[in-house]
């Protein structure tokens, strides 16, 4: 479990460093991130590939037994049945509406979009 715990986390930061390449402007904010999300033509994937990372950890902290080092609260509860790409145009829709404040993370501003729409009850 702690192997796929490290797995998942690895990966997040991979994307990171994927997306810190993109351009010379500075590309870890949210509101980059969420224009980077609008584009098409293949930036749009680093969007997917970052909110399906953000999906599958929380799967995991769900999983996971409790310690302390690993919060235990779910971050929001998608069910299975919506896809990733639905997830990446609810956190679209959502920022468009409620625009991220500058100094927010990409992270932050993916949670709050699909906490908004998916809270756990």
């Amino acid at each position: 479990m702690m192997r796929t715990i490290f797995l998942a986390l690895v990966s997040l930061l991979i994307c990171g460093q994927a997306g810190a390449t993109i351009s010379e402007e500075k590309f870890w904010d949210a509101e980059t991130f969420v224009n980077t999300c609008k584009e098409k033509g293949g930036a749009e994937l680093l969007c997917l590939g970052y909110i399906t990372g953000i999906r599958e950890t929380v799967f995991i902290i769900k999983l996971s037994p409790p310690s302390p080092t690993l919060p235990q609260k779910a971050f929001f509860c998608a069910p299975e049945s919506v896809t990733n790409e639905e997830l990446q145009q609810l956190f679209i829709d959502y920022s468009t509406k409620n625009p991220p404040v500058e100094s927010d993370s990409p992270l932050f501003a993916v949670v709050k979009a699909l906490r908004y729409h998916f809270p756990c009850k």
